[in-house]
């Protein structure tokens, strides 16, 4: 059972993430390629514009090829670390894979930035430890702890291969695997959340009454653990914001249709924000 003394200790937790040198604050840009040569650096002169102040003016170039790989070459004189190992030579970078795969982060200084494909596009994302939204921010905000939504759902297992189409903030549609749903009850009503695989656990994309209100207007995102013998335990006390709360420069996915829920769910996080 959880209690209000785990709640807080998690939601520290979460907060602590946030705040982290490889947060979601830290992000400064995200850059698309073109295929070719990109130059960079924080020269107002180059294609992709770092800080100012943060590297020199011409740092390198990303070339993006034919089939949409991507390396890096710097300006002679200039070294970086990949993965933490120093370099001064050319590269292949290794992508997320659109957030499936560990990419090759590149560091200089304060900077980090790797290769992210999102359908059609390749892009850089970009992170810097001085970010202004990092030195601004203030902290979660949240619904007082109510065990009455940390409710044991039913989970319904689909047939292997079922995927819903999943809509992301960049227009793309992506048909993700979903191992099932669940259905639980609140306040003497049922309802019914699609699942998306999150390791052995599940991931719901969803939307409330309070989103655009008391929450963020896209929705929020919960994790559940491994279900049990066909019942999983749901906590929406520990339902969060998305990155696209936090920064402009992030990718969200946007709750499907089957997961807008038509009660409010006074739980969790909430948000109050311009984005």
């Amino acid at each position: 059972m959880t209690t209000l003394h785990d709640e807080l200790a998690w939601r520290a937790q979460v907060d602590a993430a946030m705040r982290a040198d490889d947060g979601w604050l830290t992000l400064a840009g995200l850059f698309w390629l073109n295929p070719g040569v990109n130059t960079f650096g924080s020269g107002e002169d180059q294609d992709i514009i770092f800080p100012a102040n943060s590297c020199p003016a011409h740092l390198g170039v990303f070339i993006r090829d034919e089939n949409d790989n991507v390396s890096i070459e710097l300006t002679a004189g200039e070294t970086v670390t990949i993965n933490g190992n120093t370099s001064s030579s050319s590269s292949t970078l290794q992508g997320d894979g659109d957030g499936k795969h560990k990419p090759d982060v590149i560091t200089y200084r304060d900077l980090s930035f790797f290769v992210i494909p999102r359908g059609h596009r390749v892009g850089i994302r970009l992170r810097d430890r001085n970010s202004t939204v990092r030195a601004a921010f203030t902290g979660r905000i949240w619904f007082d702890y109510d065990p009455a939504y940390r409710v044991e759902a039913d989970f319904v297992a689909y047939e292997s291969g079922k995927t819903i189409p999943i809509l992301t903030v960049l227009g793309d549609v992506d048909d993700t695997p979903s191992p099932g749903y669940v259905r639980f009850d609140i306040a003497g009503q049922s309802y019914t959340l699609d699942a998306v695989a999150a390791g052995k656990g599940l991931f719901f994309n969803f939307r409330d009454t309070t989103c655009g209100k008391e929450t963020y207007g896209a929705g929020r995102f919960l994790m559940a653990g491994e279900p049990q013998n066909g019942k999983v335990i749901v906590d929406f006390n520990r339902a969060v914001s998305p990155p696209c709360a936090f920064t402009i420069y992030a990718t969200c996915p946007i709750a499907p249709s089957q997961n807008h829920l038509p009660i409010a769910i006074s739980a969790g996080e909430k948000y109050h924000g311009d984005h």
